[in-house]
C-alpha cells in the first residue's frame, strides 16, 4: 500500500514466546516479519481467524507485550521518527499521543471503580497541558461527539451503569480525546447486537472523516470489512499473506487462504446450501511448518510450500505471499 503516507509504518515485527521449561529450550515464533503501511485517514482491516495473531500484533504495537512473550524485532515509524518495538520505554510515550487502542471488551478495559468521566479526564490530562476543569469540558464534548445521550450525566456514571454499546462509545471517546493520529480498533463490535455494531462503526467512520484519523480495524468479519474498510491485510498464523484494496481483494483474491475465507461468507447465490468451511484449524505455534504456514490446510500445496517461506508477488499494490498464485 504505497498510497498517501500515513506517517505510520510498521516493519518486520517478530514476536516470540520464551520457553518456561526445560532450560535450554528455544523460543517459539508467533508473529513473523509483519509489515504494514496504512493509508492516511482511511481504514485498513486486519483479517483472519481467531488465533492468527491479530490482537497480539496490536498489543506489540502499543508496547503492551509482557513475558513470556517478547518482541524480538520490528520498527515503527511515526512521522519522522523510528522506534524499535523491542524497546518498551521508547514506545510508551507514543500511547495516547500518536497511537490509541479500543479493546475487544469494554467492560474489562474500563476501570469499574472510576466514573466514565474520570477515566476520560485522566487520558486528557496525561497527554495535554490542561487543568481538570478544562479537561472535564473536553471530556463531556467527546461523550457528546460519540453519541452518548445526556453526556453530562454519562460523565458521572460508572461502567456498570452503561449498556454494552454505550461503554464501547465511551471507550472510543477515551481513546480519541488525546487526539492520536492512529486508532487501533480490536474487534470493536464484539458482543454487541447488529444494530449497535452498525452504529459504532458508522461513528468511527464519521469521526475519521472529521479529524483525519487513520484506523487499523482488527476483525474476522469480511462482510464488515466490505462495508467499512478501504484496505485490507489478511493474516494467518502470525504472518501477513495478502494485502490489497478492499475492492481488489473481493474482486480478485489471490492467496488460497483468502479465497477460502471468502467462500465461507454467506451469499445470496448459495442460499439454502451449507456454509463452506476451511478444513483443519490454525496450528499451534509449536506446529508451524518451515514454509507457508497455511500449507497443511491448502488444497494447492506443493513440496516447496511446506519447506520454503513464499516470496512476495506484487501487482498494482496487490501483495501476495504464495508460491501458487493464480491456481
Amino acid at each position: 500500500m504505497n498510497a498517501t503516507d500515513s506517517g505510520f509504518d510498521l516493519a518486520g515485527l517478530c514476536v516470540d514466546v520464551a520457553p518456561q521449561r526445560p532450560r535450554g529450550a528455544t523460543s517459539v515464533n508467533i508473529i513473523d516479519k509483519v509489515s504494514l503501511r496504512p493509508v492516511r485517514s482511511r481504514t485498513t482491516a486486519i483479517v483472519g481467524e481467531s488465533g492468527c495473531g491479530k490482537s497480539l500484533m496490536a498489543l506489540a504495537l502499543m508496547g503492551l507485550v509482557d513475558a513470556p512473550l517478547q518482541v524480538r524485532s520490528g520498527t515503527l515509524r511515526v512521522g519522522d521518527r523510528t522506534f524499535a518495538l523491542s524497546d518498551k520505554d521508547a514506545v510508551r510515550p507514543l500511547r495516547g499521543d500518536q497511537l490509541a487502542m479500543v479493546f475487544q471488551e469494554p467492560m474489562s478495559a474500563l476501570n469499574p471503580v472510576f466514573t466514565i468521566g474520570e477515566q476520560i479526564v485522566e487520558a486528557i490530562v496525561t497527554h495535554a497541558e490542561v487543568g481538570a476543569a478544562a479537561a472535564r469540558v473536553d471530556a463531556v464534548g467527546w461523550l457528546k461527539r460519540v453519541g452518548l445521550p445526556d453526556p453530562q450525566r454519562a460523565f458521572d456514571k460508572f461502567p456498570h451503569e452503561l449498556s454494552g454499546g454505550m461503554k464501547q462509545r465511551a471507550m472510543i471517546a477515551m481513546a480519541l480525546a488525546p487526539k492520536p493520529d492512529v486508532l487501533i480498533a480490536d474487534e470493536p463490535t464484539t458482543a454487541l447486537d447488529v444494530t449497535v455494531q452498525g452504529q459504532v462503526l458508522r461513528l468511527l467512520g464519521s469521526l475519521q472523516a472529521e479529524i483525519g484519523l487513520t484506523v487499523l480495524l482488527i476483525t474476522h468479519d469480511l462482510a464488515l470489512v466490505a462495508r467499512h474498510a478501504q484496505h485490507v491485510a489478511i493474516m494467518y498464523a502470525g504472518r501477513i499473506v495478502e494485502t490489497a484494496s478492499v475492492r481488489q481483494l473481493f474482486a480478485n483474491p489471490q492467496h488460497p487462504y483468502t479465497r477460502a475465507l471468502l467462500k465461507c461468507m454467506p451469499a445470496r447465490a448459495r442460499r439454502g446450501e451449507p456454509l463452506a468451511t476451511i478444513s483443519g484449524a490454525v496450528p499451534n505455534p509449536n506446529g508451524f511448518v518451515a514454509g507457508c504456514r497455511f500449507a497443511p490446510r491448502c488444497e494447492f500445496v506443493t513440496e516447496a510450500c511446506a519447506t520454503v517461506p513464499p516470496a512476495s508477488q506484487v501487482e498494482d499494490e496487490h501483495l501476495v505471499y504464495c508460491w501458487n498464485v493464480g491456481l
